[in-house]
């Protein structure tokens, strides 16, 4: 920033040979700037350049900015330079391929003469080199690479080095020779490879035409890839084949000009369907076609194209090439189509797409929803709202939601609602609530009215909708409740032609029983709810005092503590003389596990995929038994052992290490990093969060390689070390002591921020990655009486923190966030600790009643699975090869009772509410 860019700077060499060039340089233009440093003579920056190169530790400083920087440059002794680098690459395929792969991302000359380096060393036997020349060209994807053949290079080199040779390619029949001179006229110039496409595209031979579109697919430039496909489709507008060739260059980006129409109050896109509050952008035509005649034309052709297929979706496989192949479907028609009809604002081609949004197949990236509302939320014709009607019964659930909001905002007529009630013939739930709510917007007299003509159908589940709005109705107190009984009574007298499900409901709404008496009674009926449970922590802390003891230092400020009383509780005492270690310290000793492995760098062995590795490029697993010891998957155990031995020597300072190399929260996660930081240390020391040991080889951006946490898993296994349990208790006592801003983390701002963060903006202090090794050891018991001591810490824990209530848990198999589920509840009722009356409290006021009926039943399936065994080994006898828990166990019949007490509630609520969520 400010710097003239061609004077003599050291810094800048400095920097190219530092560990920050090494590992933590994201910054996408300093390969452009170093080769604007280059290129202007700076003789430092040359210098450093070349001594990267040539040092003996290259294969670390020379990164792939670097790599670009020089090929990017006009310096040919620093391409030659570059090229016997990469002859000197031996087993380190790696290098080979960075080196490969970005040849071409600079100047030709460069690429020349990494070009030439590959023929006439016979570097093509390498599959790094084979890897590059398919990602070059786009021929041969990575699984058909052994096509990648000595022919192929040969007409590449004629090709780039020869322009009257690659247009004469171009010229033949043969797709590879099409597609190889196309890529080298396009590697000076893509211009001039558009217009060769655009001339094949007129005149050229069927297979011409198909074999350019995979070039112009591969180009991936949608502004030059776009002309050939739209002259593709005006020359051809009937060819299913072509047009599925070259639909993927085709006005690729709808989906996201699509979103981009539709904005908040604020002016930001959104991208929830729980945002209603719209704003809806027009989309000039002239931003995705020359003028408004081109777009109706290109609409025309994609209807004819549509209409003609016999089925959604058609596939082409193999096209062009062995490897390759191309989907034409109706939902990528249909996109295109709303997508013009929008723009042209038509409303007679808005009547003729509307009710083709089914054809849209629904994915993560592309939603109909979104067609939905550019299309329909100001309907403006009866087609259009009566397609919107429509897809509130739509099978997919967002577009559902979106039609129903915008109904929600339109006046709608009688004959509107009447076509409403046809939609409650249907069993989806949602479907039956969005349609009830619009149908109770009407005033009471029309209410009534729909009411009358639902209970009089014929279908049951239209009559099931009479029901429940009545109901609904006779909740809000007695004059409502019986004035809903003399309208049921008005059209049905007697119960004796429903269904048994309708005559639960009629029974509900003619007498004062039902779900809403069971719902309002104290506990559901099921149990006290004054029951209470105060957790007692003496004994845990008496634990830790005594190994606080254990570890006071010997210092005049810990004796002085020990005798007055003044100065940290047990807890943090222990703490700070378990992890006593300093930031120097840990230092120190990754310093000398990094030189060990460096001596033995040369060792080589193979990963279980089967490829070479030397140790110093990392430490990674030859198989893939995870159920074996883990020192029993990786290289070289004895080292391991060494390093345990000579260097760590002792399980507290293995666990310094330990902690230290596991990362917490940073600064992209948290705002007020500062005071993380500094409670972090009140639990870890040095170890905490901020620590960061310093290796320009073995390390990431954020956190330490993996080959530290690798090489202290291996020797956790082989030594059998585990943290002594009072220090992860402490650790734990520590963290529920700490403020309320402390526990609860704010984000940091990010403009990726998801519905989920604006929602949930903190994260919690027991969930960095840090914590959570530690949580593992603190909420581990072995036997009862260590689920004795446990169990009122993690209770205190989980009523201070209540995760359930912060973040509620999003997983599809219902589970609580919180620490404790329902099974050790049920151990701790079995045990005398709660009263079952406090269990079931537990269940509704803790737990949550879905979290807990879902986990009791997975008890009761006939094959466990082994992550509910692992759960409730600790309470009953469990047997992995049967995959059963003993059901004579006084812990499983305690899960039965509870399991079959919560199961009845639910299905004499759920049989009286209708479709009223409860």
């Amino acid at each position: 920033q400010g710097t003239d860019i061609g004077a003599a700077d050291p810094e800048t060499a400095d920097f190219i040979k530092s560990d920050t060039f090494a590992r933590k340089l994201h910054m996408i233009q300093f390969d452009d700037i170093l080769a604007a440093r280059i290129d202007r003579g700076d003789a430092a920056v040359i210098d450093a350049v070349r001594e990267a190169l040539l040092s003996d530790n290259n294969t670390v400083l020379v990164t792939v900015p670097l790599i670009r920087g020089i090929v990017k440059s006009r310096n040919t002794e620093l391409h030659d330079l570059l090229a016997k680098f990469l002859l000197a690459a031996r087993l380190q395929e790696g290098v080979r391929q960075a080196v490969c792969e970005n040849a071409d991302c600079g100047r030709a000359e460069a690429f020349l003469t990494i070009l030439k380096t590959i023929e006439d060393n016979d570097l093509l036997r390498f599959s790094a080199v084979k890897r590059a020349i398919a990602t070059w060209t786009g021929i041969c994807s990575v699984d058909a690479m052994d096509r990648v053949s000595a022919k192929l290079l040969a007409g590449i080199g004629q090709a780039v080095r020869d322009r009257e040779r690659a247009l004469e390619m171009t010229r033949t029949d043969d797709s590879v020779q099409i597609v190889t001179g196309l890529w080298a006229i396009g590697f000076y110039e893509a211009q001039d490879a558009i217009k060769r496409m655009l001339e094949i595209a007129e005149n050229g031979s069927q297979n011409q035409r198909l074999a350019i579109s995979y070039y112009n697919h591969y180009m991936q430039f949608s502004e030059y890839s776009e002309q050939a496909a739209r002259k593709i489709l005006e020359t051809y507008p009937e060819d299913l084949r072509m047009a599925a060739a070259f639909m993927p260059t085709y006005l690729d980006a709808v989906d996201t000009i699509v979103r981009s129409c539709i904005h908040d109050s604020k002016g930001k896109v959104v991208y929830s369907v729980d945002e209603d509050d719209l704003v809806f952008v027009p989309l000039p035509v002239t931003e995705i076609f020359e003028d408004a005649d081109q777009a109706r034309r290109h609409y025309q052709i994609l209807k004819n194209l549509a209409d003609s297929m016999k089925k959604r979706k058609m596939e082409f496989s193999p096209l062009i090439f062995p490897w390759y192949g191309v989907v034409l479907d109706k939902s990528g028609l249909t996109q295109r189509m709303a997508m013009i009809a929008y723009a042209l604002q038509d409303q007679d081609l808005i009547d003729e797409i509307c009710v083709r949004l089914t054809d849209i197949m629904d994915s993560y990236y592309n939603t109909r929803k979104n067609y939905l509302r550019v299309l329909l939320h100001d309907p403006q014709t009866k087609i259009q709202k009566d397609a919107l009607i429509g897809y509130v019964a739509e099978k997919e659930s967002f577009t559902r939601k979106a039609a129903w909001q915008i109904l929600k905002k339109l006046p709608l007529t009688e004959e509107d609602y009447r076509q409403l009630e046809k939609q409650l013939r249907l069993k989806n739930e949602e479907t039956r609530h969005y349609v009830i709510d619009l149908l109770e917007q009407q005033e009471k007299a029309d209410v009534d009215e729909s009411i009358k003509r639902l209970l009089g159908s014929g279908k049951e589940q239209l009559r099931l909708a009479g029901l429940d709005m009545l109901k609904r109705r006779s909740e809000e107190g007695e004059e409502a409740k019986s004035a809903a009984a003399a309208l049921l009574r008005e059209v049905l007298p007697d119960s004796g032609d429903l269904s048994d499900k309708e005559k639960v409901l009629y029974e509900e709404i003619a007498s004062s029983e039902g779900a809403g008496s069971i719902l309002n009674a104290e506990g559901y009926g099921l149990y006290d709810t004054s029951a209470e449970y105060t957790p007692d922590l003496t004994d845990i802390r008496k634990e830790i005092e005594k190994l606080a003891d254990q570890y006071q230092k010997k210092s005049a400020a810990g004796f002085l503590a020990k005798i007055t009383g003044i100065g940290p509780d047990a807890p943090q005492r222990l703490l700070q003389n378990y992890f006593r270690l300093s930031a120097a310290e840990l230092d120190g000793y990754f310093d000398r596990i990094r030189a060990f492995v460096l001596d033995h760098g040369k060792l080589e062995y193979t990963t279980a995929a089967g490829e070479k590795q030397l140790l110093e490029d990392g430490l990674y697993a030859t198989k893939y038994e995870y159920s074996d010891a883990t020192e029993t998957r990786y290289p070289f155990p004895e080292l391991w052992e060494e390093v345990y031995e000579t260097i760590i020597r002792e399980p507290q300072v293995f666990f310094n290490l330990y902690f230290a190399s596991i990362p917490g929260y940073d600064a992209t996660t948290v705002l007020d990093m500062d005071a993380y930081i500094k409670a972090d240390k009140t639990v870890f020391g040095a170890a905490g969060a901020g620590y960061h040991y310093t290796d320009p080889k073995f390390n990431s951006t954020r956190s330490m390689h993996t080959l530290y946490s690798t090489l202290l898993d291996i020797i956790a296994s082989q030594q059998h070390l585990v943290l002594p349990q009072e220090v992860a208790r402490a650790a734990l006592l520590q963290a529920i002591s700490l403020p309320e801003e402390i526990r609860w983390l704010k984000k940091a701002p990010s403009k990726y921020g998801s519905l989920y963060d604006k929602r949930y903006p903190h994260v919690c202090y027991l969930r960095s990655n840090k914590f959570r090794a530690m949580m593992s050891r603190a909420s581990r018991y072995e036997n009862e009486q260590e689920f004795r001591d446990v169990f009122p810490l993690l209770y205190q824990a989980d009523r201070v923190y209540e995760l359930e209530q912060h973040i509620p848990s999003m997983s599809y198999y219902a589970s609580s966030n919180d620490i404790l589920d329902i099974y050790p509840y049920v151990e701790a009722c079995k045990l005398g600790m709660i009263s079952r009356d406090f269990l079931y409290k537990a269940v509704f006021d803790m737990i949550g009643l879905k979290n807990a009926v879902a986990d009791l039943g997975r008890l009761f399936k006939p094959v466990l699975v082994r992550t509910t065994l692992n759960c409730v080994r600790g309470f009953a006898p469990v047997d992995y090869e049967k995959h059963t828990i003993d059901q004579e166990s006084g812990y499983y019949r305690l899960c039965d009772e509870v399991y079959r007490n919560l199961v009845n509630l639910i299905l004499n609520v759920e049989l009286k509410r209708g479709d009223t969520p409860t």
